[in-house]
């Protein structure tokens, strides 16, 4: 049917929009797009027996992209890199930030009180922050204070906890170890044993 207002409704006498359809009980019913050699490659259907929606895309018949509105319907992609902000994505997943200080991606269980948190941020080249109950407590950071450098940053104290440098130095309370193991700061220890040798 069209409507006065030029609305073309497919399977419903109202449609709500230029094109509505409406499909019949059963699942998989909605729009098919067909390439010319007869070959599906697109569909936007409605899944299972509820009103669940669907959209899958198609290469030579062979399902390579879906998006399930379901719960426990798995959505993937399969035809390629995924760009988020970049056009010319050259990973499985490439994430460009739009600027010097942007976070890229936040990971939670279900109920936890715990982000973890992926920042891309000047002059940190990559880093993760944890924030327990919304409150950034720590970070492991690539190539700060200084390039090369593998950082456990503590935000309360504002603080350089631990510091591995490329070259196998490690400082604890320093990013400026002299020895394989530096510390600055007390240690206190029981039954160690160090032997020479």
């Amino acid at each position: 049917r069209i409507t006065s207002a030029g609305n073309v409704g497919i399977g419903t006498d109202s449609p709500t929009n230029m094109l509505s359809i409406k499909g019949s009980s059963g699942s998989s019913k909605g729009l098919d797009i067909f390439h010319s050699n007869g070959n599906k490659v697109a569909e936007l259907i409605h899944n299972g027996s509820g009103d669940e929606g669907m959209l899958r895309l198609l290469d030579s018949n062979v399902e390579t992209v879906r998006i399930a509105g379901e719960n426990n319907v798995d959505s993937f992609i399969n035809s390629g890199n995924v760009g988020i902000g970049t056009s010319s994505p050259t990973h499985k997943l490439d994430v460009l930030g739009t600027s010097l200080n942007v976070s890229v991606a936040r990971f939670k269980a279900q109920g936890a009180s715990t982000d973890c948190i992926v920042d891309l941020e000047s002059p940190r080249d990559c880093y993760l922050r944890f924030k327990p109950a919304s409150t950034a407590k720590w970070a492991l950071a690539a190539d700060y204070p200084n390039t090369g450098d593998f950082d456990l940053y503590n935000y309360p104290n504002n603080f350089n906890s631990m510091t591995w440098k490329d070259d196998g130095k490690v400082g604890i309370g320093t990013t400026g170890p002299a020895q394989t193991l530096d510390v600055v700061g007390i240690v206190k220890h029981q039954g160690l044993d160090m032997t020479a040798g």
